[in-house]
């Protein structure tokens, strides 16, 4: 018998007690998403609702600035459903000009500017 037989054979003894040694893939514990508690970083200040002369306007898009400022994309044209006495729906467009607007962290509206 030569000295690599011999290594071949204690590998082979070393991978079959690691084998025997290891738990088998359904007692190993499982990490399921729908059973993991996560916490929230954020929490809901308030609800943004844009308007335009009195009337509420579509938010496309919003950041902050660095002084806490809410900049929102408003207006442009969106479709708007009714529901007839039938029950039928009937779509219509609705243009409102585009804006940015500007809102202090109280939400109050500090500038609006035509896009």
């Amino acid at each position: 018998m030569c000295v690599f037989d011999n290594r071949i054979r204690v590998a082979l003894f070393a991978v079959g007690l690691l084998a025997s040694a290891a738990k088998p893939l359904e007692a190993a514990e499982k990490t399921d998403a729908t059973q993991t508690e996560f916490s929230t970083t954020h929490k809901q200040a308030r609800v943004i609702k844009p308007m335009h002369e009195g009337k509420p306007v579509a938010l496309n898009t919003f950041c902050l600035d660095k002084a806490g400022n809410v900049l929102a994309c408003v207006g442009g044209d969106s479709v708007q459903y009714v529901i007839n006495e039938d029950g039928s729906q009937q779509a219509t467009n609705v243009s409102t000009p585009q804006q940015l607007q500007v809102y202090s962290p109280e939400g109050t509206l500090i500038r609006a500017v035509d896009l």
